[in-house]
């Protein structure tokens, strides 16, 4: 039994797949943008096409062999539908890379060149500090589809409206997802506990919030409470906070995480209880916004402990997989949360006397994530005061200031032009396919 219609239509999708396969005719095209430091982008979407096509082109010949052997109806139904899968997963596919290409495009036209170049400097700072699985990383890139970040796994995405100081925590926890796949250590944690958190769901679904709130973790981990902050405040939706997806755990939940991680680096910090102020407000911050949207307690309506549990079998595999500089703060004697605690407060007493919010004495030591926890705790003075929606504008540009001013301290002491930014994200030496 044939199907003429379905034998042209295979025919014009094959057609198109073995150009993809052979090598894209758009990526001569491509090169001449010359983009600044993306060329291993662009070879790692050329492979990822190409292997996507040379996938499809297969299940094409499987189509067509159904075909030709096909008795009854139902063998010509099934080839159509085995057709309809492969022809929405091409359009898919190929669309969101056509996505990437753009935002890459409107990444390096200039208009928002600055907060990725911050980000790149953000997660170069994390990966030397966290692990010696990665040892480049990539240009971060404009809103990174789903199904991209599965197939070009150290691609780090800032989407859109997250172009700001206040959002740049977020890269942590999208990084947190590619030092977890990476790492054969952590990458066993939610194989380990699948079966057990799965509670009546499928073992995928346990898997992937697994991988979520240890994302999450490690965000926390090495972003400290600047995470937090943005997180809960920035992107938890409190209407829609006890509904689990098949992807992600319920945004309740995550906060609940969070809080914990938070919780257990406070108890760890060698310090007096550093983070204990900023947890307590946030917390209470979360609470009523939950009281407000007609949303139960989170402490009656989750299962606290078993999450609780969670983070305290986290904990022991960061303290030992990760680098110590991996915990934010690494340094109590001279960086990390003092000397963001003493920048914020140089801010807050410039704001208050109407002052230029201005930092002196900044050192190749200084890092970024310390600017965002300042940044963080300044704003957190104003969270109830929109009418000084101006403070929290002047917050941001000073924290853009002083980050640029660090990184050219430390280009400066390293004695290296344009040290710093970003190439690709590299494992043994190899750019690396993704498994």
């Amino acid at each position: 039994m044939t199907d003429s219609i379905l034998n042209a239509r295979l025919a014009a999708l094959e057609q198109n797949l073995k150009r993809a396969a052979e090598g894209p005719s758009w990526w001569d095209s491509v090169q001449e943008l010359k983009l600044p430091s993306a060329i291993a982008i662009w070879e790692g979407l050329n492979r990822a096409i190409m292997d996507q096509a040379r996938e499809h082109l297969e299940t094409l010949q499987e189509i067509r062999d159904m075909l030709k052997y096909a008795e009854q109806t139902d063998d010509v139904k099934e080839a159509w539908r085995r057709y309809g899968e492969v022809y929405k997963q091409c359009q898919e596919f190929f669309g969101e890379c056509l996505e990437v290409i753009g935002g890459l495009t409107f990444r390096y036209s200039g208009l928002e060149e600055r907060i990725y170049q911050l980000a790149d400097d953000l997660i170069s700072d994390c990966v030397k500090d966290s692990t010696s699985i990665l040892q480049w990383v990539a240009p971060t890139v404009p809103a990174l589809p789903e199904t991209l970040i599965k197939t070009l796994a150290r691609m780090i995405g800032l989407r859109f409206p997250e172009w700001t100081i206040w959002t740049l925590p977020f890269t942590a926890h999208e990084l947190g997802h590619v030092v977890i796949r990476e790492d054969e250590k952590l990458c066993g944690f939610p194989r380990r506990h699948a079966e057990a958190w799965a509670n009546g769901s499928t073992i995928e679904r346990a898997k992937s919030h697994l991988n979520e709130y240890l994302a999450d973790a490690f965000a926390t981990y090495t972003m400290g409470p600047a995470y937090a902050c943005a997180v809960i405040l920035l992107r938890f939706n409190p209407l829609d906070a006890y509904r689990d997806d098949d992807e992600h755990p319920a945004d309740a939940k995550r906060a609940h995480v969070v809080l914990t991680m938070l919780q257990r680096m406070n108890d760890a910090a060698g310090m007096e209880e550093p983070y204990e102020g900023v947890k307590v407000r946030l917390s209470e911050n979360w609470q009523e916004v939950l009281r407000r949207a007609g949303q139960p307690d989170a402490q009656q309506a989750l299962d606290a402990q078993r999450l609780e549990k969670l983070v305290d079998g986290i904990w022991p595999e960061f303290e030992h997989w990760l680098r110590p500089a991996a915990k934010y703060p690494h340094d109590e004697k001279a960086y990390g949360w003092l000397v963001a605690e003493e920048w914020y407060r140089t801010w807050k007493d410039q704001l208050e006397k109407g002052q230029l919010l201005n930092i002196q004495d900044v050192s190749p030591r200084n890092t970024l994530r310390d600017v965002l926890n300042a940044a963080w705790l300044c704003r957190l003075e104003y969270l109830d005061e929109p009418e000084h929606l101006d403070r929290t504008e002047r917050i941001e540009e000073a924290a853009h200031k002083l980050c640029a001013a660090i990184i050219a301290e430390r280009r400066k002491a390293s004695g290296v032009r344009g040290a710093g930014r970003g190439a690709t994200f590299k494992y043994g030496g190899k750019y690396a396919k993704r498994g």
